[in-house]
């Protein structure tokens, strides 16, 4: 469960239980970041979001030839041979 609650005029406090807790901090650590900007993008753009451009990345990767997957050169062949 998430509870916020207000402090003052632009301060609140946002305690955090289990099991989301757990979950941000498996969010954190898979996306190398800290907790509290973990827990400021779930409340801005979304952790959907965040995840969303992660699946686009790695759909790119995947996408993009790979080293071996090119044509090979024939470097026997040219001016130099005789």
């Amino acid at each position: 469960m998430i509870t916020v609650t207000q402090h003052g005029k632009s301060a609140y406090l946002i305690k955090v239980s289990e099991p989301e807790l757990s979950w941000l901090i498996e969010y954190a650590k898979g996306m190398g970041m800290d907790r509290c900007s973990v827990l400021g993008a779930s409340f801005t753009k979304g952790l959907e979001h965040y995840f969303n451009v992660i699946r686009e990345i790695h759909a790119h990767e995947k996408e993009e030839p790979k080293p071996d997957d090119t044509e090979h050169k024939e470097f026997n062949k040219g001016s130099c041979q005789g």
